[in-house]
């Protein structure tokens, strides 16, 4: 298993719940697990966003941000 780091989240109360009935259905082994898989698709699918996509993200940071 790779080298962890601990991170502090706050949620609420309605999410882990939802959290706490994955792991009682023995789908994750604990909220952590939960939590680093959900991760890990978020970031898979930001990797692989078409460029029509990206396009959108920069201009909705730009009307946000400007330059």
């Amino acid at each position: 298993m790779s080298e962890t780091v601990k991170v502090e989240a706050e949620i609420t109360v309605e999410l882990s719940s939802e959290l706490n009935k994955l792991v009682k259905l023995g789908i994750y082994r604990n909220k952590d697990e939960v939590i680093m898989d959900d991760i890990q698709q978020v970031l898979e699918r930001i990797r692989h966003l078409t460029q029509e996509e990206k396009a959108v993200i920069e201009d909705v940071k730009w009307g946000l941000y400007g330059d």
